[in-house]
C-alpha cells in the first residue's frame, strides 16, 4: 500500500461513524484499507508529476480532497447511491485536480517538484562577425540536483568561423 492521504476518522467526518458501520456491514467483513488506497491512488494520479509525495502528504487540501474521494468510493463500492452533498463536493474537487494537472491552478501552500519549475536561458545580442542573438553559456560551477537542467544544445559546441579574405 502506497502513502495514505486519509484515514477512517476522516471518512467518518463526512459521512459519519453511522454511515461508515453501515456501509463496512459484508459477511465476512470488509475492510477499509482498499477504498483508501484506491482514493489516494486517485489523487496522487493528478498530483504526482508536479509535486512529491511528501509535499502531498503534508497538505490539508490534499487531505480533504481524499477523504472525499474515499467516502465517494466507499458508497458505490457495494452500488449504493452517493449522498447528493458528497458527490457536489466531489465534483467541486473533480474540477480542481484537472486544472492543478493541466498546469492551470497549483495545490494550495505545496510547493513543485524542481523538475516542474521554469527555466530560462539567457539571451545576448552579438555584432560580430554579425549580428545575432545568442544563448549565453552556462555559468554555474555545479551540478543541478533533483532536475533537469534544459540546455541549448548549441551552447555545447564551440563553432569556429574560418573568414578568407
Amino acid at each position: 500500500m502506497a502513502l495514505a492521504f486519509c484515514t477512517l476518522a476522516s471518512i467518518q467526518d463526512v459521512l459519519s461513524a453511522d454511515g461508515v458501520t453501515l456501509r463496512l456491514d459484508d459477511s465476512p467483513p470488509s475492510t477499509y484499507a482498499d477504498v483508501i488506497d484506491e482514493a489516494s491512488q486517485y489523487v496522487n494520479f493528478y498530483l504526482w508529476e508536479r509535486y512529491t509525495e511528501a509535499t502531498l502528504n503534508a497538505s490539508l487540501w490534499v487531505k480533504h480532497v481524499a477523504k472525499t474521494v474515499a467516502a465517494m468510493m466507499l458508497c458505490e463500492r457495494r452500488g449504493n447511491p452517493v449522498p447528493v452533498g458528497v458527490l457536489e463536493r466531489f465534483g467541486r474537487y473533480q474540477l480542481m485536480l484537472e486544472a492543478i494537472q493541466g498546469g492551470k491552478a497549483k495545490v494550495p501552500g505545496a510547493a513543485l517538484r524542481k523538475s516542474s519549475a521554469p527555466v530560462m536561458s539567457n539571451m545576448s545580442a552579438v555584432n560580430r562577425p554579425y549580428p545575432r542573438a545568442v544563448v549565453e553559456k552556462l555559468q554555474s560551477t555545479g551540478t543541478p540536483e533533483g532536475y533537469t537542467q534544459n540546455r541549448d544544445p548549441l551552447e555545447a559546441t564551440q563553432q569556429v568561423l574560418n573568414f578568407s579574405i
